[in-house]
């Protein structure tokens, strides 16, 4: 499974998420987490701006999560997405996110996002805050 940033800064500050419903985490339980290398900088942003020390949160993420590597080829790919989805009515959609959305494509894995700039990703669950 993907994770967007969304998610998985949520699940930093509050990990009782996962209690909120619990078949829904079940069935992703045994599925490997999967973010975009480009995330890092989305995390160490958020662990700044929450006071927390970003070297440590990334270096937990790494305990958790495989990061997959963003290539020249997944980066266009996602400049590409961004203007599709920007076309499509996402106005808010970024490049983090069109590669995010790449990463999901090229690996065949659902996103798990809060963010509603996913909508109209057939590929993601939009999760409700």
């Amino acid at each position: 499974m993907i994770l967007d940033s969304s998610y998985y800064i949520k699940l930093l500050k509050d990990p009782t998420i996962i209690d909120d419903d619990p078949d829904f985490y079940a069935k992703f339980e045994s599925e490997s987490w999967i973010m975009n290398t480009v995330q890092v900088a989305e995390i160490a942003q958020w662990a700044i701006d929450f006071g927390w020390d970003p070297d440590l949160v990334i270096s937990d993420a790494k305990k958790e999560i495989h990061f997959y590597p963003l290539t020249e080829t997944l980066a266009i790919k996602g400049a590409k997405i961004k203007k599709d989805m920007r076309n499509q009515g996402a106005s808010k959609f970024s490049l983090i996110d069109g590669i995010i959305l790449a990463t999901a494509r090229e690996t065949k894995h659902k996103l798990i996002t809060y963010d509603s700039d996913f909508e109209l990703a057939k590929e993601a669950i939009v999760l409700s805050h």
